[in-house]
């Protein structure tokens, strides 16, 4: 089912626990995690930065899956996530654009956000916009995939219209799209 898959890089677990350690030292801290999935990234968090509070946005059992996703009949149910991660996590079902802007409504704020949820280019780069509104001062965000040479998000995203690659890139070279 993908309940508590961990799919990262060794070089992705290494930015991730450095991160949620860093912004563990401001007391309350908080993690989002756009594509929360199975929770095995949510869960990693928490390991290393004991008493994050953590957030997951994801469709979990109501994903469509096509042809053009990589998570291809793995469709966890969010109250198994629930299960797995425990009751001080909180998650919210839906898509991704229509619940971060609900977020920073309310004003929500996060010292820490992955985006692993839809690694095409237009949704990677909408919810990164999405992301900055929410971000907190000295704040991190970090991207899944984000690589031009790792399958298999190259071929399904990177290389079709840029995914996750190409709004990084975006960021470094424009200072207007930084925080």
């Amino acid at each position: 089912m993908g309940i508590g898959r961990l799919d990262l890089t060794d070089a992705e677990m290494r930015t991730i626990a450095c991160a949620a350690m860093t912004v563990q030292r401001k007391k309350p801290s908080k993690y989002m995690e756009i594509g929360a999935f199975g929770g095995g990234t949510i869960k990693f968090v928490m390991e290393c930065a004991p008493g994050i509070q953590c957030t997951g946005v994801d469709f979990f059992e109501d994903f469509q899956p096509d042809a053009s996703n990589t998570h291809i009949n793995l469709n966890p149910k969010m109250e198994d996530v629930s299960k797995y991660l425990g009751p001080d996590v909180r998650l919210l079902k839906g898509d991704s654009s229509q619940i971060l802007l609900e977020l920073a409504r309310c004003d929500e704020k996060f010292d820490f956000i992955f985006i692993d949820g839809n690694h095409k280019y237009e949704a990677t780069k909408k919810d990164y916009v999405n992301s900055l509104k929410m971000l907190n001062k000295g704040g991190f965000i970090a991207f899944h995939n984000s690589s031009p040479h790792l399958g298999p998000d190259w071929d399904l995203y990177n290389k079709v219209d840029g995914g996750p690659w190409q709004v990084v890139t975006e960021i470094k070279i424009s200072k207007e799209m930084t925080h």
